[in-house]
């Protein structure tokens, strides 16, 4: 019969402390003390009485013994593993000669001269009329889209007009029709 080896495991159980607090202090008036009144009463001593203790014979009981069944568990080595050692490859980053980052300075306001952009090279009238041609074809275009929106619309709802016309013939229509209104059992030559 072999020995069951188990593996040892060593757990550390971080350190916890329960937050403390304490309770608030209630300051209560103090009770006014009482005194009972003081009675005299006279002695009085009890007659003394001696009586023997009953005997009682209690019935003895014996208890079953129980042994528990002994058992044998067979004795398990568990199996070791030897990782192989790995050396990791070494190298040495090439060294590089890299020049300090350059430095600037930036000038003062005083002394820097004021930059003209390219940008405002034109005449600001130039620049008016073509914001304003801008806006005039973006208000033609607007009142183009609102025109065909209101088209649309109108279209819609003559197109929904049609629909409800169509509903309410098709409807009398199948009042003849076997099946009624419900089913409207129609042959392929109907067109609706």
């Amino acid at each position: 019969m072999k020995d069951v080896k188990l593996p040892e495991i060593d757990l550390k159980v971080p350190d916890f402390k329960a937050p403390s607090f304490d309770m608030p202090k209630i300051d209560m008036p103090s009770m006014p003390k009482i005194e009972a009144p003081k009675i005299d009463t006279p002695a009085a001593s009890a007659p003394a009485v001696s009586a023997p203790a009953p005997k009682v014979d209690m019935p003895k009981v014996d208890m079953p013994k129980f042994d528990m069944p002994k058992v044998d568990m067979p004795k398990v080595d568990m199996p070791k593993f030897d990782m192989p050692k790995v050396d990791a490859p070494k190298f040495d980053m090439p060294k590089l000669d890299v020049p300090p980052p350059p430095s600037f300075s930036v000038p003062s306001s005083s002394s820097a001269p004021k930059a003209v952009s390219d940008e405002f090279t034109e005449p600001q009238e130039v620049r008016d009329e073509r914001a304003a041609a801008k806006n005039e074809a973006y208000k033609q275009a607007d009142a183009d889209a609102k025109a065909a929106e209101k088209a649309a619309k109108v279209a819609r709802d003559n197109a929904n007009e049609a629909k409800k016309a169509f509903k309410q013939a098709k409807g009398e229509a199948c009042k003849t029709r076997p099946g009624g209104k419900l089913l409207c059992i129609r042959g392929f030559g109907a067109g609706y």
